[in-house]
């Protein structure tokens, strides 16, 4: 009896070792005979587990993108940003001139191609008047670097001053237009040359002999620098009485809502 007992339980226990490599075989079987028969069956079941996974992570790269990535667009956006603000400025120039008539094809290409190769960088503005004193603006400039004293500073085409000081991070620019303040300049269509004094608020003034060739639309621009604009002649008053007449000019921008400006380069 109690041998037996012990052929069976060794029975049992030769069936329970038996029975996983005779499952394993029969799997591996089944799996062969499938791949021979239905080449695609296996890879099809694996897709259909798998997509919701592979829609899961586009669906995460889409809508979350990687740190590095989402800085490295946002640099690139800023940059392009900026670039776009250069062009929108030299756009608005030419538009100036455009508006005044001065429609000589020479000077114009001329004009164009003297601007387009200037080396300029754009700051924001941080402060101008009536925020100011004396027709002064204040830049962010961060490092200054390329920034010196003296260095032209436009916008939308127009020459408006120069860099007078630098402030920690910041610039100060005096505008031609202050008060007091002497500018040489000539007229864009006859060449004409002539000292302008600033009043102030973005206006200048002039007195000329009664026969001199100007009239109101005038440009006014830099004699060594002819792509650079100062000012336009807003009014002629004279008198027939009189020998002079007195012309009134201003910058032709909103001076006193800008956001942007351009320095030149070293």
């Amino acid at each position: 009896m109690k041998t037996n007992y012990l052929l069976k339980s060794n029975d049992n226990k030769n069936k329970a070792i038996k029975a996983p490599f005779i499952f394993s075989a029969g799997f591996v079987l089944v799996l062969v005979l499938s791949h021979l028969f239905f080449p695609n069956f296996f890879f099809t079941i694996f897709s259909s587990i798998a997509k919701p996974f592979w829609v899961a992570k586009n669906y995460t790269n889409e809508f979350f993108p990687k740190p590095f990535d989402f800085f490295s667009s946002q640099n690139i956006l800023i940059n392009e940003n900026e670039s776009l603000k250069k062009r929108i400025n030299e756009l608005q120039g030419k538009i100036l001139l455009l508006e005044t008539g001065f429609a000589e094809r020479a000077n114009m290409d001329k004009f164009f191609t003297e601007a387009s190769t200037t080396d300029r960088v754009l700051y924001r503005v941080l402060a101008k008047p009536p925020q100011t004193p004396y027709d002064t603006l204040v830049l962010d400039i961060g490092k200054k670097e390329g920034v010196y004293i003296g260095a032209r500073v436009y916008s939308q085409g127009v020459l408006i001053g120069k860099i007078d000081e630098l402030l920690g991070s910041g610039a100060k620019v005096g505008l031609f237009s202050s008060a007091g303040v002497v500018t040489d300049a000539e007229i864009l269509r006859n060449g004409l040359s002539f000292p302008l004094r600033g009043k102030g608020g973005a206006n200048f003034e002039l007195t000329v002999p009664r026969a001199t060739d100007v009239i109101a639309g005038d440009i006014f621009v830099v004699p060594s620098m002819r792509s650079s604009v100062i000012a336009r002649v807003d009014k002629v008053n004279e008198k027939e009485s009189d020998s002079f007449k007195r012309l009134l000019l201003s910058v032709p921008i909103k001076m006193f809502s800008l956001q942007w400006v351009e320095v030149e380069k070293k």
